[in-house]
């Protein structure tokens, strides 16, 4: 509400163990677990020797990170965050130097046995796609702003492909409900962005996704009358 940076990046700091500036690496407070085992074994119990409590970064928490960084205008962050939260790299990749064999290239490895550190992960949902393409359309860059169109919708035929098998090798009491779903709101920060600069090409764009999209909508909808009848 008050759009405080410093305020908020310390927030996610201290409650997610997530740095803004290095979302893929644990914060300082992390490195210090000796430091801090060791002072309170000395019964120094002031709060900066404590180990910080790693919060779950729910996805409802990378929704409200990720509308506040739209708001503050900090697009370089608003994609960073969204990145590595939704597509972390490999333990072994973070954890590991390319250059084992000179050491002057080595800048330092995140040891977990010396910070347990567990990097944020969540899968994003529809919320989280509409407010990629709103925020990143206000500041104005066409290009990815299209490209979280298309990674939605590339994300939605997977789940759908997914769910498809599970209808039809699933009892309905066990299928989990789908979390993405392509729907209008998405379109139309794209429309708006091509509408602003009148580039007709990106309209005939928008148009011929639309229509491919609402054509896969229909074939669901028949495919999941007919799993629903036999279930009755």
């Amino acid at each position: 509400e008050t759009l405080n940076m410093e305020g908020f990046t310390l927030l996610l700091r201290h409650a997610y163990g997530i740095d803004l500036e290095y979302p893929d690496r644990p914060p300082l407070e992390y490195w210090d677990k000796r430091k801090g085992a060791k002072a309170k074994d000395e019964g120094q119990d002031s709060p900066a020797f404590q180990i910080p409590i790693q919060l779950p970064f729910t996805t409802s928490a990378f929704n409200t990170a990720l509308d506040y960084l739209g708001r503050a205008r900090s697009v370089s962050k608003l994609v960073q965050l969204f990145e590595v939260a939704t597509a972390p790299l490999p333990s072994t990749a973070s954890n590991s130097s390319s250059f084992d064999d000179d050491d002057d290239d080595d800048f330092g490895v995140s040891n977990p046995q010396v910070a347990p550190y567990k990097p944020p992960h969540v899968q994003p949902n529809t919320t989280s796609f509409f407010l990629m393409i709103k925020w990143l359309s206000r500041a104005r860059p066409p290009v990815l702003t299209r490209h979280y169109l298309l990674a939605a919708m590339e994300r939605e035929r997977q789940q759908a492909r997914q769910l498809r098998q599970w209808s039809v090798s699933l009892p309905p009491d066990e299928i989990p409900a789908p979390t993405l779903s392509i729907i209008r709101s998405l379109f139309l920060p794209v429309r708006h962005l091509a509408m602003h600069h009148g580039n007709l090409e990106r309209l005939r764009w928008v148009h011929r996704y639309l229509t491919r999209h609402i054509r896969r909508k229909q074939y669901n909808i028949e495919h999941y009358t007919a799993v629903r009848e036999t279930w009755i």
